[in-house]
């Protein structure tokens, strides 16, 4: 159990790091800065495989130690050493916190980009831009519509 949950730190850890990557995201949105947006999207691609990757493993940990399918709440009930339990139940919460935060956050900047391209869009438009070879958008795709949830969302 010790190992699980040093294993459940450095998960924090990484979520830690995806939030914060997340927040330079954000700014730049707000920036206009497309190199940098497009050098955290891919940094953020990465994140998302590297916690797809910590989620897999901690559901095979979890499995291992016996307690499959249990929630945070269900696991930290079954373990019976109240070090361990206390341990856990810090490290779970800091999890489940920042896993929130990220999402939320996500979809504030998911919103914040939607919200750019109306207004590129809506320039174009009123400087005569044709809509169908001006601003690329989800709408005028010719490869279909795109989902406007956030991908971490579906995640967690």
């Amino acid at each position: 159990m010790d190992e699980f949950i040093t294993f459940l730190g450095k998960y924090r850890d990484e979520l830690k790091r995806a939030l914060s990557n997340e927040s330079e995201k954000r700014c730049a949105l707000i920036s206009g800065d497309p190199k940098k947006l497009e050098s955290m999207l891919q940094l953020q691609q990465a994140e998302t495989m590297k916690l797809q990757n910590l989620e897999s493993k901690r559901i095979e940990k979890q499995k291992q130690l016996g307690y499959a399918g249990l929630t945070a709440q269900q696991l930290i009930t079954a373990v019976s050493d109240e070090k361990q339990k206390e341990k856990l139940a810090a490290v779970l919460d800091e999890i489940t916190q920042l896993a929130l935060t990220l999402k939320e956050q996500n979809s504030l900047s998911i919103e914040l980009a939607n919200t750019n391209l109306k207004m590129m869009e809506q320039v174009a438009i009123s400087a005569g831009i044709d809509a169908q070879h001006g601003l690329y958008s989800p709408e005028t795709a010719k490869g279909g519509t795109y989902s406007k949830d956030p991908s971490f969302e579906k995640m967690v």
